[in-house]
């Protein structure tokens, strides 16, 4: 077994570089675990990437990734799971 190749989990941001088109509202909400409502609220507050063709709203996978990556970055909690004040 030493001389096997293991093939690592692909982490979400992971899967999304793997992508080649235009997301969906209804991919990117399950990609998400929320509900295609939320996503476009969203979208609509502009606190995800996202770009509009006619009056369909598509998500770029890349930029979708790199904002899961600062998303996803190291919350700030002390060991009794309280947050502690960011500096």
């Amino acid at each position: 077994m030493s001389g096997e190749s293991q093939k690592q989990p692909m982490g979400l941001v992971d899967s999304l570089h793997g992508k080649s088109r235009a997301l969906r509202v209804k991919e990117v909400a399950t990609l998400l675990c929320v509900s295609e409502r939320a996503v476009y609220k969203l979208a609509k507050d502009h606190r995800i990437p996202c770009f509009k063709i006619g009056g369909s709203i598509r998500f770029d996978p890349h930029a979708i990734a790199a904002w899961l990556g600062q998303k996803m970055a190291p919350a700030s909690v002390d060991l009794r799971g309280e947050q502690r004040p960011r500096a």
